[in-house]
């Protein structure tokens, strides 16, 4: 008697488990969509921070040549072509 017990004791956990993972299942199906749109705003965040920063040198750096040259042209000009 105490055999036939158990099967019907492990059935009900068995169910239990079952319906528990129908029931997180479900709540995960409907935060999946949200999640995933998260996650993906987050991750191309994230390439687009870093992308900026591997860019800002080279910005910098092209800003500070074309200030160069043109204040290379502009003493040419002023001494250069100056009238006399």
């Amino acid at each position: 008697m105490n055999e036939s017990s158990q099967p019907n004791q492990e059935q009900r956990e068995q169910t239990q488990t079952g319906h528990d993972e129908a029931t997180n299942t479900e709540s995960k199906s409907t935060r999946a969509p949200f999640e995933s749109f998260r996650s993906a705003l987050h991750d191309g965040a994230q390439q687009a921070k870093r992308l900026a920063e591997e860019a800002a040198p080279k910005v910098k750096a092209a800003i500070a040549d074309a200030t160069y040259w043109l204040g290379f042209g502009t003493t040419f000009a002023t001494v250069l072509l100056a009238p006399s």
